[in-house]
């Protein structure tokens, strides 16, 4: 009969439930900041829209607004939309949320039969590509190092 020995496997062990514990915390730390991240541009693409697509009537009373350019977040009108985008973090279920409870929100990120895009979460959540990568590349490297430790 041969016989092997695993030296050392108790200790192995030991590291890789150190690192699914330490993936999991770091993994969620990066989830807050990435939806934080995609919620502050999210707000500011808004709030700060500089982009001019003329004016039209609107209200009661009436009276003249700027409209952004079809493509472009909209711009800040009433400041309803860009007060109402909120956040959600799930660190258990490992979701992050951005959005808005109000329906033209949807009207303006997607464009209706009339009217065109004005997107505003998905150009937010792609301008954050890069740093969402990074916040989740570190909290993996944080997570080998602490259980090496």
């Amino acid at each position: 009969m041969i016989r092997g020995e695993i030296k050392g496997a108790k200790n192995l062990l030991k590291m890789f439930q150190k690192l699914t514990d330490g993936t999991e915390k770091s993994a969620q730390d990066a989830l807050a900041e990435a939806t934080l991240a995609v919620h502050e541009t999210a707000v500011k693409s808004i709030a700060e829209q500089g982009s001019n697509g003329g004016t039209v009537t609107r209200y009661n009373p009436k009276r003249e607004v700027k409209v952004s350019q079809p493509g472009k977040p909209p711009n800040a009108d009433t400041g309803r939309l860009h007060q109402s985008i909120g956040f959600e973090i799930d660190k258990r279920k490992g979701i992050g949320r951005v959005g808005t409870n109000l329906l033209y929100g949807l009207y303006l990120e997607f464009g209706t039969l009339n009217v065109a895009a004005r997107p505003w979460l998905r150009p937010a959540l792609m301008s954050n590509k890069i740093t969402i990568e990074k916040l989740f590349g570190q909290s993996i490297k944080i997570a080998v190092k602490d259980a090496k430790k």
